[in-house]
């Protein structure tokens, strides 16, 4: 049995005047010169010592019932590496199907792990390497297999108190599904929570907590560069992992610039821990490449962009998913671009995704020729289509300028840069 401690409530009755059947009805002056107090026994109340290592911990039950799962058993918050190990748990790499994000997901899911006798484990990590650049993410499960994925996965961070912890995103993971269905992931972009049942495989994990994170990183004054790279080149779009430093993005602040996660997605869905692969900080980049998909093909297939442009660009072409911050974004954009080069390609412009690649890839180090009819300086590439002009080019035109002039209306500098356009009358 658990060790406990004595809470004593002590009950106190009025007793009856001497001589009295029953009570009269008197004022309160009256009852208080005439009534007596007796202090019953007390009744005991029996609560368990808190003892965190072995997973009875208060603080930690009320803030993952702040993670929407209400706790009935034992909770063990950021464990290292081999305990976790040791623990086991559902580790099944079934490929999720993505359901869209219903009620019956949700009570499934906060249900199943608010099961009298689950045992949860609680990560509390980190998107961003850097202190400065961070935004926190948890995982609440009942698979440690499943928390150790996520602690290799993410960044470490410092250990904030339970009182004063907010994720930015929850992922609620529930590894044994007993309605014994097909693996799945679902979003819930209101709450920033992801579900995910019966798997622990990581392939879809990523990308969902790069739009669900964005907007965070935005509001702190970090930019994320959601894509893969390293110190030569950072390409800000996937089908660029391989042969990668880093394959699933970086962030970039005043304070810094460094990776988003500490470990990577294999092909299978596991995950590759590569904490000790590179330090935290890293080294700007010598070039950066964002990607629109603009099919009318006004935006030529390649493109050098000044700090100005790559600001307007990104806040009306290539901004991620997820992303509703546009005008911190444009700014962000515009400083990084005045240390590091930026450029442009439209992807629809190729109808091979290899040559669009190697395309992007041949752009490191590359000027600009002659401005385009959006004004842009075009660099010419094999396999890229030809720049749209006339009417095609003045329409593309002018529904940039309209996008980025609602999500940028304070930015002068970001608006001066857009592409010519007739005055409307």
């Amino acid at each position: 049995s658990r060790a406990a401690t004595r809470c004593v409530a002590p009950m106190a009755t009025p007793a009856k005047p001497s001589g009295q059947a029953g009570f009269n009805l008197v004022s309160a002056r009256q009852m208080s010169t005439v009534s007596k107090f007796t202090l019953e026994d007390p009744e005991e109340l029996l609560y368990p010592n808190e003892d965190p290592e072995n997973g009875i911990s208060y603080d930690l039950n009320w803030s993952i019932c702040g993670s929407g799962v209400v706790p009935q058993g034992l909770a063990f918050r950021n464990l290292r590496a081999p305990q976790l190990s040791a623990a086991g748990g559902v580790s099944s790499m079934g490929e999720p199907k993505s359901l869209p994000f219903s009620k019956e997901i949700d009570r499934e899911v906060t249900e199943g792990l608010g099961e009298h006798g689950i045992k949860l484990y609680v990560q509390d990590m980190a998107l961003g390497a850097l202190l400065a650049n961070e935004v926190p993410v948890r995982i609440v499960t009942d698979s440690a297999a499943a928390a150790l994925m996520f602690k290799n996965l993410c960044s470490t961070t410092r250990t904030v108190h339970l009182q004063e912890y907010q994720e930015a995103v929850c992922v609620l993971l529930l590894g044994n599904q007993k309605s014994g269905g097909e693996p799945f992931i679902s979003v819930d972009g209101k709450e920033k929570t992801v579900y995910m049942g019966g798997t622990i495989n990581a392939s879809q994990l990523v990308p969902v907590l790069a739009e669900l994170s964005t907007d965070a990183f935005l509001q702190k004054g970090v930019l994320p560069l959601w894509g893969a790279g390293d110190t030569e080149c950072v390409y800000l779009s996937s089908g660029f992992e391989e042969g990668a430093t880093v394959k699933h993005g970086f962030a970039y602040s005043p304070s810094g610039f460094c990776r988003m996660f500490m470990g990577s997605v294999a092909g299978d869905g596991s995950v590759v821990s590569e904490y000790t692969l590179m330090p935290n900080s890293l080294p700007l980049p010598k070039a950066i490449v964002m990607f629109a998909d603009d099919a009318t093909n006004a935006i030529p297939a390649a493109s050098a962009l000044d700090p100005a442009q790559a600001a307007f660009y990104y806040a009306g072409a290539c901004a991620p998913a997820g992303c509703s911050e546009f005008e911190a974004a444009a700014q962000l954009v515009m400083q990084l671009a005045g240390q590091v080069p930026f450029y442009m390609v439209n992807a629809a412009a190729f109808s091979d995704p290899a040559a669009m690649r190697q395309a992007a890839a041949a752009l490191p180090g590359k000027a600009g020729g002659p401005a385009c009819s959006l004004g842009l300086k075009a660099i010419e590439v094999p396999g890229g289509a030809a720049a749209a002009s006339g009417e095609a080019a003045e329409a593309t035109a002018q529904a940039l300028t309209d996008k980025v002039a609602s999500r940028c209306k304070s930015l002068d500098a970001v608006l001066a840069a857009g592409p010519p356009v007739s005055k409307k009358e």
